[in-house]
């Protein structure tokens, strides 16, 4: 979510509206993370490795 502002940031048109557009299928599902909830988890990761080798998290 810290990119939403820079990299992903609606443009401005000529006639004045923005236009939101990212290069994905419209099907496709944006999953958006911010980085400060992600502390929590990669705490208990760090705290634990063995416990999450070879998982998907």
């Amino acid at each position: 979510m810290q990119n939403w502002l820079s990299t992903l940031k609606p443009q401005k048109s000529a006639d004045g509206t923005f236009i939101f557009a990212l290069p994905i299928d419209e099907k496709t599902t944006l999953h958006m993370v911010d980085i400060e909830d992600t502390g929590p988890i990669i705490t208990a990761i760090l705290d634990d490795p063995e416990k999450y080798v070879g998982q998907d998290i």
